[in-house]
């Protein structure tokens, strides 16, 4: 049964059909958290390649991350010979792919000087971190999460410096730290 994955190839996402052997560990992943979860497939027919901002992009082909003898070449199959074929071992030889444009999107490194959203996700697909960017510095709230989904941190950033009130918690969910920065700099007793 085939079904649509995207991945992430530079400053670029393509659109696969995934058509060969799949690690089905969906059933080890929340259903609220099966777009963002990574998976990974045998075979693949490489539908289209898109800029990072979901526009189509004007090229045909794009290496990949971790084997720049790998290519995707729009219109094409593409296929890995050694498939681990353990459906425990996500992190294995195979085709890694994301449910949404979204999560293959956010997966790797942020772009130089990038502005807007960013978000990273525990290989489960639970958030592990969201906040603003401009200029590929930190703007406006972030958050960040245990792999639990409990809050871990939460404060302001301006201009890529502390500012404003933070917050931190313990695993547990108990306040550990709370305090307030004016240009990256810890004022008054916490």
């Amino acid at each position: 049964m085939s079904h649509i994955g995207y991945k992430r190839c530079g400053y670029y996402v393509v659109k696969l059909k995934i058509i060969g052997e799949n690690n089905e560990n969906r059933d080890n992943v929340v259903d609220s958290c099966k777009k963002y979860a990574k998976f990974r497939a045998s075979k693949a027919f490489v539908e289209e390649i898109f800029n990072l901002n979901g526009g189509v992009s004007n090229i045909s082909e794009v290496r990949s991350n971790y084997d720049s003898d790998f290519v995707y070449e729009k219109g094409k199959v593409v296929e890995v010979k050694d498939y681990d074929i353990c459906e425990t071992e996500v992190c294995s030889t195979g085709i890694h792919y994301f449910l949404s444009f979204e999560a293959a999107k956010f997966y790797g490194e942020m772009p130089y000087n990038y502005t807007g959203e960013w978000k990273e996700f525990y290989e489960n697909g639970q958030l592990e971190c969201q906040g603003e960017f401009k200029n590929g510095k930190e703007e406006g709230e972030h958050k960040y999460w245990y792999a639990n989904s409990q809050l871990r941190n939460q404060g302001e950033w301006k201009n890529g410096k502390k500012e404003g009130k933070h917050k931190q918690w313990y695993e547990n969910g108990l306040l550990a730290y709370q305090g307030e920065f004016k240009n990256c700099k810890e004022e008054g007793v916490h």
